[in-house]
């Protein structure tokens, strides 16, 4: 059973039973992403606080406030690229291995893709 891919409607704790549970996705891609977007979450919480103290506060706000952004849909779009991968996986023995092979190139190069955007703010 795969699990709910939408995660920004989700507690905390929802999301927390969602990747403990036995299904393939979100995993390591989603919380990555997830993660981040917490961490960015915090740095622009922190540069609020030290707006008067620091005169390049609102830059890294507004930084911080963009890498969330992009970083929250990041999850979803990892796990619903990774599910698609399992299902080219388990694609009939009888369908034209070739065309399998393109599939699974194809959702694979996809996740590799979107992993490299998750990380590439670390970078």
């Amino acid at each position: 059973m795969a699990a709910p891919l939408d995660f920004s409607s989700q507690s905390l704790g929802e999301f927390c039973d969602t990747i403990s549970a036995e299904t393939s996705a979100p995993g390591g891609g989603s919380v990555a992403a997830l993660v981040g977007a917490m961490g960015a979450s915090l740095a622009a919480m922190a540069a609020r606080f030290s707006k008067e103290q620091w005169e390049d506060a609102t830059g890294a706000v507004a930084q911080a406030e963009a890498l969330k952004a992009r970083l929250l849909p990041m999850a979803e779009e990892d796990a619903r690229a990774y599910e698609s991968v399992l299902l080219a996986l388990r694609m009939p023995k009888d369908v034209d291995e070739e065309v399998r092979d393109a599939a699974i190139g194809e959702l694979v190069e996809l996740v590799r893709r979107i992993s490299r955007r998750v990380l590439e703010p670390a970078s």
